[in-house]
């Protein structure tokens, strides 16, 4: 089984899942902390423009008033002559140096034929401090201002008339002389600079105060160069709401033409004439909150900095040992077993590495008994066994046996001390053998010099008598090479015979509970055997059966023998001489080429006697 998806070490999953937990949760926090505060802070300016429009109005309404107090005053003691009794002078310079915005006061009536200035007094002091130059009163009576035409309906009006001066003057008319509770006979038109509204308007903080009138028009602002030019605000949303709004008081949260947000409340007052606006910019009353915001996003920062930190070197505890134990756990599927852990933290990992340790010790051992063991007994088999899969008693299974057996090894041996046989043999065996396992056959057992394999047991390939035979020929080209250095009496060179023969044979454990042999038996065998024999008088080195030639027809170049008698068999036992394989280049074409290939001889098959035994002893008198 393999992994999926990119691997990634807990150490990095750690850091980033508390991450992503403590990002949510500052964040988290920090956003609704910012946007309770922000909200709060909303509500605050709103009540605050609220509160401040409230004001202004009473305050502009209270200097208005007094104003017009002071103008009727004014106007009254130039009319009536007023004088101070003790030195007969008049009073009316007196009372305007109480009133020091004041510029001039008109007396106007109204007839048929129009507006007629009535009487005129100046404040000289204030027209040559403010080096202001006075137009012609007749020239703004010709225009009639629309507030003088509602001062003489009765009402007080609050007019700007900068543009006639180029300075901020305001006009208030107000009616003088009554000629009936709805028609003034008279009215005074109050020209006064605006110095005094302004410094109630004006604001230290972030807001802004404006005075309009009814229609939108610009009366007062800190913003003098505008004031001159008294310019209509309807395009700004709260002039605009203000104006068409049916109630006095209103709170708004607006944007501007110029895409900024801002919050406002107007209140109107003076019978409707007059409007106070009262706005602050969003952004700058939440300049503050965004501090506080980015503060908190930067302590977030700086928490989450430090806690990565913290899990970086705590993750390494955890990391490291687990991925020793990672490390382990591959060495032991590469097949190395001997793994130790010197130091292992005291907690649930450093358990858990001890008993890997205890366990890889374990499994090490384990392997050494199966090597051990390997080498008595077939791999798979030894794996078999040590997984307890094998019974006593075996099971039937198709097999392909194999025999091979050295010619006249017995007096091979006689020319060889102890010692020699049994390295002659072993690098034998070791050459042999090699091919079998390539072949993926099972050694079943020597007998002396002799080798029993089979193929298909333990488990079949699906072509196990072909590999059988493939493995006969790579016995044949290894004992060629085997052959080249030899050819003296202490190493003399040697030929084999081989055979293989395919059936149903009884595989498994054969002996005794103590003592154990795992091998296969049956028909088959012994005839593998019989025609392994029959190599010496056909003068041939692998010799196959009828049932094996059926398994491997058209794969192999085979040559038929004379057929042969066996013990058992009612019928005679058809064998063949292989030759080698037919993809193969280098096979030989006849038997006759093969023989002088192995080195031997000529032989007329039909007069082979098959029922002969090679005579290995003789009975001395």
């Amino acid at each position: 089984m393999t992994l999926r998806g990119p691997y990634l070490p807990i150490g990095v999953k750690l850091i980033g899942i508390v991450s992503i937990i403590l990002i949510a949760s500052l964040a988290g926090m920090t956003l609704w902390t910012t946007n309770q505060y922000t909200n709060d802070v909303q509500r605050t300016v709103k009540y605050n423009t609220l509160d401040r429009a409230d004001l202004i109005s009473q305050k502009v309404a209270s200097d208005l008033q007094a104003l017009i107090n002071a103008g009727r005053l004014i106007a009254t003691s130039v009319d009536g002559g007023l004088m101070y009794r003790s030195s007969n002078a008049s009073i009316t310079n007196d009372l305007i140096k109480l009133e020091p915005d004041m510029i001039s006061l008109w007396v106007l009536s109204q007839d048929s034929s129009g507006l007629h200035l009535v009487n005129r007094i100046d404040n000289k002091e204030k027209i040559l401090r403010t080096q202001l130059t006075m137009p012609d009163p007749l020239q703004v009576i010709a225009q009639a201002p629309e507030s003088f035409k509602q001062a003489f309906a009765g009402a007080s009006v609050l007019d700007n008339l900068s543009p006639l001066f180029n300075y901020p003057v305001l006009a208030l008319a107000f009616p003088y002389q009554q000629k009936t509770t709805t028609e003034a006979a008279d009215i005074a038109v109050l020209l006064f600079s605006m110095d005094g509204l302004i410094h109630s308007l004006e604001a230290k903080e972030l807001y802004v105060n404006t005075l309009v009138d009814a229609t939108g028009k610009l009366l007062v602002s800190v913003d003098q160069k505008l004031v001159v030019q008294s310019p209509r605000l309807t395009s700004n949303p709260l002039v605009r709401e203000a104006v068409t709004s049916s109630v006095d008081q209103e709170q708004l949260r607006y944007t501007e033409a110029s895409g900024q947000k801002a919050i406002g409340s107007f209140r109107k007052f003076f019978g409707g004439r007059l409007i106070v606006l009262s706005s602050a910019p969003e952004d700058k009353a939440l300049a503050q909150v965004n501090q506080i915001r980015n503060a908190n996003f930067g302590l977030t920062a700086i928490v989450l900095w430090v806690a990565m930190m913290l899990l970086f070197f705590y993750s390494r505890t955890l990391s490291t040992p687990i991925r020793r134990l990672v490390d382990g756990t591959v060495k032991i599927q590469s097949g190395v077993y001997d793994i130790q852990f010197r130091k292992a933290p005291n907690d649930e990992i450093g358990r858990l590495s001890l008993a890997f340790t205890e366990r890889s010790r374990g499994l090490a051992e384990r392997e050494r008994i199966k090597t051990a063991f390997g080498k008595f007994v077939n791999k798979e088999i030894a794996e078999k066994v040590m997984r307890d899969d094998v019974r006593l008693g075996g099971e039937m299974l198709k097999a392909a046996i194999f025999f091979s057996d050295i010619r006249s090894f017995t007096a091979i041996s006689e020319k060889l001390t102890p010692h020699e046989v049994v390295e002659f043999l072993n690098r034998y065996m070791t050459a042999m053998v090699e091919c079998v396992n390539r072949t993926q056959g099972v050694v079943d057992k020597y007998i002396g010099d002799a080798i029993m394999a089979v193929w298909g047991v333990p488990y079949s390939r699906g072509n196990d008598t072909e590999n059988a035979i493939n493995g006969a020929l790579m016995m044949r080209r290894a004992l060629k090479e085997f052959n080249q250095d030899r050819g003296t009496d202490s190493k003399p060179f040697i030929r084999i015979g081989m055979s293989v023969n395919t059936g149903e044979v009884v595989a498994g454990q054969i002996g005794s509970p103590e003592r154990m042999e795992y091998t296969v038996i049956g028909d088959p065998v012994n005839l593998a055997s019989r025609i392994e024999a029959l190599n010496k008088p056909f003068h041939t080195d692998i010799l196959i059966s009828e049932f094996a030639y059926q398994e491997v027809q058209g794969i192999f170049r085979v040559v038929p023998m004379k057929k042969i008698m066996v013990k058992g068999k009612a019928e005679p036992q058809q064998v063949y001489a292989v030759l080698g394989r037919l993809d193969d280049q280098l096979c030989p074409t006849d038997i006759s080429v093969l023989r002088q290939d192995l080195g031997l001889e000529e032989v007329n098959v039909e007069s082979v006697n098959t029922e002969s035994e090679e005579v290995k002893y003789e009975v001395l008198e």
